[in-house]
């Protein structure tokens, strides 16, 4: 009976820690939390890593010098947006060019992977199961999915992931997002 006593208390004390982790989010407002995201995207500057690709099937291996950036980040508490401009430089080229609206009302969820965990499933995503990859220096991506669309932002340090990542969701609480449940 005393394990099971034991595991109820551990069980509740978790749900507390979760519940005053969100209690602490949860304090900010929608211009504190939009301020945020735009700082973290802004202090991560240019980011510059290399991804070593492998083939098991052939043994072949490749890799690519890679760069972005996102510039003129802004942010409209009356519409709950978050905007930027993305460059992507693959070996010097310019690859990706674009400018970006994150409308955090239409929020469905928020995640995030390793750099190498998300090449990986591009890969898979087009056919080539037997790729793999090494971001060197390690590097972490956060996904949003909305209504209509997906952004990333990319980290080179985890726990500013994680970071970012509780502050979008928190945001899109905040702009009454139709998140998912799971």
């Amino acid at each position: 009976m005393l394990k099971y006593t034991s595991r109820a208390v551990l069980a509740a004390a978790f749900l507390a820690l979760i519940a005053s982790s969100h209690a602490l989010a949860s304090d900010k407002t929608l211009k504190q939390t939009l301020f945020f995201l735009r700082t973290s995207l802004v202090e991560q500057g240019k980011i510059s890593y290399s991804i070593k690709m492998h083939d098991s099937a052939d043994g072949s291996d490749w890799s690519n010098e890679m760069s972005g950036e996102a510039s003129n980040v802004t942010f409209d508490t009356a519409n709950c947006t978050l905007s930027y401009h993305w460059q992507t430089f693959s070996e010097g080229k310019e690859v990706q060019n674009f400018d970006a609206v994150w409308k955090l009302g239409n929020g469905k969820k928020v995640g995030i992977a390793s750099r190498e965990e998300e090449v990986r499933q591009q890969a898979i995503d087009g056919g080539h199961s037997t790729w793999t990859a090494i971001v060197s220096p390690a590097m972490w991506v956060v996904t949003v999915t909305f209504t209509d669309t997906t952004g990333v932002a990319n980290f080179t340090n985890k726990s500013k992931a994680e970071k970012f990542a509780k502050a979008v969701d928190h945001a899109m609480d905040l702009c009454h997002a139709p998140k998912d449940d799971f």
